[in-house]
C-alpha cells in the first residue's frame, strides 16, 4: 500500500529580502504526489504572489508517465517567471532523480545536501510478463521512447551546467562513493571526458560530424550507468553537471 503525504509548505526569508516558498516531493513518484506537488506550486505563485520555490525532494521513485503533467506545469511556471530550484535531500530515485535535475526552471538551481544518494536508471522492463509478444514489443518500443527522450533532456542540462562552469571538480578531487566499482569510476569518468570533448567544439560544418560522434558516445555512456543502477554520490552527481551545486 502507498503512503501519500502532503507536507506543508514552508515560507522562508533571509537578511537579504529575498523570500521563497518550500514545498517537498516526499515518497513515491505517483499521480496523487505530481499532482498535489503542482497545486502546492501553483498556491504559492498565484495565492502568495511567490516568484521563487524550492521543491525538496526524498523519493525512491515511481511512474515516469506522471512526470509529464509536471512538466508541462514546469512550461507555465518558466513563462510566469517563476525561479524553481530543486533540493535533493537523503535518497533520490528514478523519477525523483529527474525532478532534480529537469525540474528547474531556467534561472533556477539544482542543489544536493552532500550525504545524498541519486539513482538515475533506465525505466524498468523488468514487469514485463505475461503478455502477447505482440504487446511486449509495442511496451519495450514505448519504454525505450522514454528513455531516450529523458536521456536527450539530461544532456541538454548537462551540458548548460557545464558551460555555466558548474560541473564540479577535476577528477582527482572527486569523492568517489565507488566503493571499489572501478568500471563505475571509468564511466563516470568517460561521460566527463565526453562533456569536456563536445563542449570544447565548436558546431561548424567541419566539427559536425565530430560533434554527432560525440554526442552519441555521451547517450551511450549515459544508458550504460543507468543499466548499472548505480547510486551516484552528491559529489558525483554534479562532476557529471547532473546538477549545479553540492550544499555545503
Amino acid at each position: 500500500m502507498t503512503t501519500n503525504y502532503l507536507a506543508p509548505i514552508i515560507f522562508q526569508s533571509d537578511r537579504t529580502g529575498r523570500e521563497w516558498a518550500i514545498v517537498r516531493l516526499y515518497g513515491e513518484v505517483n499521480e496523487s504526489n505530481i499532482y498535489n506537488l503542482c497545486d502546492q506550486i501553483d498556491l504559492c505563485i498565484e495565492y502568495y504572489q511567490y516568484k521563487e520555490i524550492e521543491i525538496q525532494i526524498n523519493s525512491p521513485g515511481g511512474a515516469v508517465s506522471y512526470l509529464d503533467h509536471f512538466f508541462q506545469k514546469k512550461k507555465d511556471w518558466e513563462n510566469n517567471k517563476v525561479k524553481i530550484n530543486t533540493l535533493a535531500m537523503t535518497q533520490i530515485a528514478s523519477a525523483g532523480a529527474l525532478i532534480l535535475s529537469l525540474g528547474c526552471t531556467e534561472k533556477g538551481i539544482s542543489v544536493s545536501y552532500p550525504n545524498a544518494n541519486i539513482l538515475y536508471h533506465s525505466v524498468n522492463v523488468s514487469r514485463i510478463q505475461n503478455v502477447r509478444s505482440v504487446d511486449a514489443e509495442r511496451i519495450l518500443k514505448e519504454l525505450n521512447r522514454i528513455d531516450d527522450k529523458y536521456i536527450s533532456e539530461l544532456k541538454k542540462v548537462m551540458i548548460k551546467n557545464f558551460k555555466n562552469s558548474t560541473g564540479g571538480k577535476s577528477p582527482e578531487n572527486v569523492e568517489r562513493s565507488g566503493k571499489g566499482h572501478v568500471h563505475i569510476d571509468e564511466l563516470t569518468g568517460q561521460i566527463r571526458a565526453d562533456l569536456e570533448s563536445y563542449c570544447s567544439l565548436p558546431l561548424t560544418d567541419e566539427t559536425k560530424e565530430q560533434c554527432a560522434d560525440i554526442d552519441q558516445k555521451l547517450t551511450n555512456n549515459l544508458k550504460n550507468l543507468f543499466a548499472a543502477e548505480y547510486y551516484l554520490s552528491a559529489q558525483e552527481a554534479r562532476y557529471l553537471c547532473l546538477i549545479n551545486q553540492v550544499k555545503i
